[in-house]
Formats: structure tokens, C-alpha cells, sequence
């Protein structure tokens, strides 16, 4: 049977062009080909693709649909763009592709001149149908997915929110709230997938309220410009000298846009250039430790708990690894104890000696339960200032240069810290800052214990 994979390339040779696939295309395709089978990961069944512009949304798109409605051509699918004009040239270039000799070759004819078709619709003969609306359109009487049927069609959104409405907050609201009262009720049954398809443009767009609300029903695929070789994913379309351009003069647009990472413009308490990245871990390394912030509340979906480890040579601190979850208290320990059984595993010759938790709300309980219950040496950490106050009281450390991190700054967990980093205001504005509670605690520890004195970090 014939692959998306392939029917993709076949397209292009249709209209005589030659398409380059490339990895990241392909890791797409297999996560697309899982949506069909009912088959992405942990049950879910829906799919988020972060992916930069220029890299061939659009036509996956596109050759999404033919492909699923060529194979299942009594299926009901609804596309759905942050225009109507948008979502008009996607169902005009579906229409016009089903009707070429080369699909209905492979495929069979699916749509005849019986069929009811408006500029927004169109049918097949098979009783399957396409419908185009903007985000704001009206989709009332429509659905999306065929009942019975394992798979009966989809709804995708393409590019719902513009980037010049990214900043506002009454516009990403509307797109997200559009979601939750109308889009999620247009799928006629329950095994229905929605497709979201987007370059990301704002820490709380759509992407990041499906993260935040609705984490356990969806598959974030994020493919960021940069790969975790330090490679441009496409060098030929967006070269990683244009990318690195791209980062200094505009770092808002690389790490949302091309990163797949979005930060928010002014939180800027914590700049990323601050930070050093290592390819391998230096000689001398003497005391290696994990710090924890948990979430203060473990039914809350909008906290994270995260564990993080360090190495220190007595001058500088390294960063070895992050694990951020959102767990029940049981998943916590668990999630705990493994963390440090790998970690002791992670460089030769050091292990952690200490695993330090915030001594708040279900820390206290991780620490009671770790101290009863294992031999890790738990040490819990009382913490009376603010957060501002305690980023303020190692910021030195940081401007100075001696944070350090893995040297592939597009790994997710690196993404992850900058992210958060940049986000972080003085304000209380930003929505996590539990990754910067356990860098901050890292730093506060090693300096309060001798490691590095203050006064080291001003000279």
C-alpha cells in the first residue's frame, strides 16, 4: 500500500517537481501515519506539529488530506486557518488535485458533477466532504470524522492565529477560547483526531493552552530550525548562518518562529547570553547534586515538579541533566528515585552526593517519604525570599558566565531552561518558574556551602 511518504513525492513528480524529503519530514509523516492508525503514543489522538516557516506546512498539509480522503473517501474533514481566504486556497488546491488524471488513477474518481460543491465545500461521491472556514467563520452544521469507522477524516488547523495578533492577548484568547467552545464539539465521534499544524508565535498560543489544559489528550512534535547536532534541519532553505543572524538581531522570532520555543518579549531578567555551553564536561569536577522544585499543588495541571543535576569544579557550575513532569505524588518518588539512580550513572567517576528539595507542600512529603524509605541523603531546603529576590541573589553568578550547559542549545531540555529563562519578569508575570527555582537554588548552594564565594563571582 502505498506511504504518505510516498504519496508526497508522487505529487511533486505529478506537477514535475522534484521534493526534497528530509528527516524531519519524515519523522512528521510517521507521526501523521499513527493519527490514521489510531496509534500515537499513550492513547492519545491528537497531533501538534511545531514547525519552522518555509519547511513544507503547507503542502503536508495538503497532502494530508488527498491522501486520507484518496483511502478513506467517504470521510468528513474540516480545515480551519486564521482566515477564510487562507483556508479557501487550501480546499481550492484539494479540490482541484482530486480531479487530476494521476489521482484518480491511483485513487479512483471521487467527486462527479452530482455532487453539491461550494467554494467552501466540496463532496465526493462516496459521501465524504471537505469543509474551509476561518478561525472566526462559522462551522455550526458541520463535523468532522465518520462514525463506525476507525478512521473517518479529521479536523486540522492550519495556522489559526497571525503573527501580527501573537501579541495580543485578546486575540490569542479568542483563537484559544474559539477552541474549547466550538472547535473540540465539531468531531462526531469520540476517536476524531484534530491536527494543529503552526510555527509557534507566543509562550500562550494555542500550543502552549493545549499544553497547559489539555496535555494528556494530545502529541506535541516539536521540529525546531536547529538540530540537536547544532545543524540546520534544512540547510538549503534556511541556511544556520541566516539562523544565527536571525538570533542576534531579532531572538523573539528565532526562538518562537524557528526553535519551536517561544519567549516573551520584555521578561528579560535572565538573558540567555549569559549562559556557556560545554561539549564535554572538564577534569576536576569534585561534587556533583540534585535540586527539586515540586508542584504546590499535585491535582493543579498548571504546575510542573523538576529535577534537575549539577556538577561543580569548585568555580563553576555545569548542568547535567533536567526532568520536568506534571506527577502525582506517587509518580513523584518514583520519578525521584530514578532520577537518581541515573544520574549516578551519568559521568565516571562522580555521583551526586545530595538531593536537595524545597521544603513546601509536596516536597515535604517527597523528602518525609525519600528519608524513610531510601538511602538517598535528602536534605530539604527552606526558601524565605521571593523569587525575584532569589534569581536577584545569584544573578552575579550568572552574568559572570560560570552556568553552564550542554553545548547543543536546540536540545528540548536546553529549549525548555531558555524559554522559561527568558520568560522570567520581575513582575510575576509569566506563567512557570519552577526550572529557574532549582537553578537558583543550585547556585544559592554552591555558594552558600564554600564552593564559589560571592565575591569570586563580582571580581
Amino acid at each position: 500500500m502505498i506511504t504518505l511518504r510516498d504519496f508526497f513525492i508522487l505529487h511533486g513528480q505529478a506537477v514535475g517537481q522534484e521534493r526534497t524529503v528530509m528527516p524531519f519530514h519524515d519523522l512528521i509523516f510517521a507521526r501523521l501515519t499513527q493519527v490514521i492508525l489510531g496509534q500515537l503514543p499513550n492513547g492519545k489522538k491528537n497531533l501538534a506539529i511545531c514547525m519552522p516557516p518555509r519547511h513544507g506546512k503547507t503542502l503536508i498539509s495538503q497532502d494530508f488530506l488527498l491522501f486520507t480522503m484518496g483511502l478513506f473517501p467517504n470521510s468528513n474533514n474540516i480545515i480551519i486557518s486564521y482566515s477564510s481566504d487562507l483556508a479557501l486556497r487550501t480546499i481550492s488546491a484539494v479540490r482541484n488535485v482530486i480531479q487530476e488524471k494521476w489521482y484518480t488513477d491511483l485513487f479512483g474518481t471521487l467527486v462527479d458533477s452530482s455532487c453539491i460543491n461550494k467554494a467552501d465545500l466540496f463532496t465526493t461521491r462516496m459521501g465524504g466532504q471537505l469543509y474551509s472556514a476561518g478561525i472566526g467563520g462559522g462551522i455550526a452544521g458541520y463535523g468532522a470524522g465518520v462514525k463506525n469507522q476507525a478512521y473517518g477524516g479529521c479536523i486540522i488547523l492550519d495556522d489559526v492565529l497571525k503573527s501580527q495578533d501573537a501579541k495580543s492577548n485578546t486575540e490569542r484568547e479568542k483563537v484559544n477560547m474559539l477552541f474549547t467552545d466550538s472547535i473540540i464539539s465539531r468531531t462526531n465521534t469520540s476517536n476524531t483526531p484534530i491536527i494543529l499544524i503552526m510555527q509557534r508565535l507566543h509562550k500562550y498560543d494555542l500550543v502552549g493552552y493545549l499544553e497547559e489544559n489539555f496535555e494528556d489528550e494530545w502529541e506535541f512534535l516539536q521540529i525546531p530550525a536547529i538540530g540537536n547536532d547544532g545543524k540546520a534541519i534544512w540547510e538549503e532553505t534556511f541556511s544556520l548562518k541566516k539562523l544565527n543572524r536571525l538570533k542576534e538581531i531579532n531572538p523573539h522570532a528565532f526562538y518562537s518562529q524557528y526553535m519551536q520555543a517561544p519567549i516573551i518579549e520584555g521578561g528579560q531578567v535572565i538573558k540567555p547570553e549569559w549562559f556557556k555551553y560545554y561539549s564535554s564536561l572538564p577534569e576536576g569536577l569534585n561534587r556533583m547534586f540534585i535540586t527539586s522544585d515540586t508542584a504546590m499543588k499535585m491535582k493543579e495541571r498548571s504546575d510542573y515538579s523538576v529535577l534537575s543535576c549539577w556538577a561543580t569544579n569548585g568555580i563553576n557550575l555545569y548542568h547535567i541533566a533536567t526532568r520536568r513532569g506534571k506527577w502525582e505524588a506517587h509518580e513523584l518518588l518514583e520519578q525521584a528515585v530514578v532520577f537518581w539512580d541515573d544520574m549516578s550513572k551519568e559521568v565516571v567517576g562522580l555521583k551526586p552526593r545530595e538531593f536537595y528539595i524545597e521544603d513546601k507542600a509536596s516536597g515535604t512529603g517527597l523528602i518525609q517519604t525519600l528519608q524513610n524509605k531510601t538511602n538517598i541523603p535528602v536534605f530539604g531546603v527552606q526558601v524565605a525570599k521571593d523569587k525575584l529576590q532569589r534569581v536577584k541573589d545569584v544573578l552575579p553568578y550568572i552574568v559572570s558566565g560560570r552556568l553552564w550547559f550542554r553545548e547543543s542549545a536546540s536540545a528540548l531540555c536546553n529549549q525548555e531552561i531558555i524559554s522559561e529563562c527568558m520568560c522570567f519578569t520581575d513582575n510575576n508575570t509569566h506563567l512557570h518558574d519552577d526550572i529557574v527555582d532549582t537553578i537558583t537554588m543550585a547556585l544559592k548552594l554552591s555558594i552558600a556551602d564554600g564552593t564559589v564565594s560571592i565575591y569570586d563571582v563580582l571580581d
